[in-house]
């Protein structure tokens, strides 16, 4: 059974431990600990009535929890410690919610516990936040620039980690529908926008707008640079400014680690002015592998570095909270 009062579910914040209520609810992404007994089996089996040890780690059995009957992610499922017969059932709010109150229900197992009601915020328009991106290169063009707004676990990648097909597209024909869509389909993610067919020369900016909510606190910003193989900068999670503030990040340029940088414009394509070749190949074979810091344009193939190279940072992106 999960605790509860008249109020609600015991069900607090994990980030300070604040109880879950009307005048504080839970937004989205929004990590919760839900209190509760009965969960049965563990494992380490201990004896009814047992206190569990304060430095011990003691899994339940596989539990799931719905919330305004979405599945929420169960982060952990443990034997409270310094508690005999008190589980604590940590959960992150899915996105979606109407608002007002949810139906809290934790299964284990075939059993259900009882329903208890959580408050959320529920959706709303958020805020808006206005992210202006200027090319500082005087030889690359950004093709289309994506922007998110997201929770703390959403990041367009791990550096030294192989890169998503999503991204790869990316990084090698400016493409962003395909990273849209991904992110789309993650419940950390808020909202996402792009400039559009529109790309940005050397020594130009632009403008977009996304909205944030709760603990969707976190922007990324991404598009690829050509002429190249498969480099691309990128404002990789960073949180937004608080208050009036605005905050400015200098982005660098990643190599994909998707295609072998042979610079030549049979796989590099556009601009128009300076290649017009395959975009997106499947194949990586040659390539680095991992996402990485970029190199430079070396003047191996089509590409004269003298006109193409660049100097970190690639781009810099300030971030506004809009009035």
């Amino acid at each position: 059974a999960v605790l509860f009062d008249e109020t609600g579910g015991f069900i607090v914040k994990n980030l300070d431990f604040s109880r879950v209520r009307a005048d504080s609810p839970a937004r989205a992404g929004d990590v919760l600990l839900l209190y509760s007994t009965g969960l049965g089996l563990n494992s380490s089996r201990l004896q009814t009535g047992a206190l569990v040890a304060r430095d011990a780690r003691i899994d339940t059995q596989p539990v799931t929890v719905t919330i305004g009957g979405q599945p929420a992610e169960v982060i952990y499922s443990i034997a409270s410690p310094g508690f005999a017969g008190l589980f604590q059932t940590a959960v992150r709010v899915p996105s979606g919610l109407p608002g007002a109150t949810a139906p809290v229900v934790l299964r284990a197992g075939t059993s259900a516990s009882n329903t208890v009601n959580l408050a959320i915020a529920g959706i709303s328009q958020g805020e808006r936040f206005e992210i202006t991106v200027v090319n500082l290169t005087t030889g690359q063009t950004f093709t289309p620039i994506l922007a998110a707004s997201h929770g703390q676990g959403a990041r367009l990648f791990d550096e030294g980690q192989p890169a998503t097909q999503q991204l790869e597209i990316l990084a090698e024909e400016g493409a962003t529908a395909p990273l849209k869509s991904l992110l789309a389909g993650n419940p950390l993610v808020r909202d996402i926008t792009d400039t559009g067919m529109n790309p940005l020369p050397p020594g130009q900016s632009v403008t977009l707008t996304v909205r944030t909510e709760g603990a969707f606190d976190h922007i990324s910003v991404a598009a690829m640079l050509v002429p190249t193989n498969d480099a691309f900068f990128a404002v990789n999670g960073m949180r937004v400014p608080a208050g009036a503030d605005t905050a400015t990040f200098e982005a660098v340029a990643y190599d994909a680690g998707t295609e072998a940088n042979d610079e030549r414009c049979a796989s590099i394509p556009g601009p128009p002015n300076a290649c017009k070749g395959v975009g997106f190949n499947p194949s990586r074979a040659g390539a680095e592998g991992t996402v990485q810091m970029h190199g430079g344009i070396r003047g191996v193939g089509d590409l004269n570095a003298a006109e193409r190279n660049w100097r970190n940072p690639v781009a810099r992106v300030t971030v506004r909270r809009l009035r």
